[in-house]
């Protein structure tokens, strides 16, 4: 698979998170049911999430890598 399928693929894993859940937590920050902390860690568990989607669609490591 390309560099750019992957990156992609990854990429629209993490847009559902952050075009439906920021703007849901960013209304409950500012009425006060959340903590404004929780945004940005949102949006960096995302991001982590978008690596570990790019890095698993590479095939690099694992014992899923070894089977193939």
């Amino acid at each position: 698979m390309s560099r750019d399928a992957r990156r992609r693929i990854a990429l629209a894993a993490a847009l559902p998170v952050l075009a439906v859940g920021l703007p849901v937590l960013t209304v409950l920050a500012v009425a006060g049911l959340v903590s404004w902390t929780v945004a940005p860690a949102v949006v960096l568990a995302s991001a982590v999430r978008s690596l570990v989607v790019f890095v698993r669609l590479a095939g690099w490591g694992g014992a899923g890598a070894r089977g193939r």
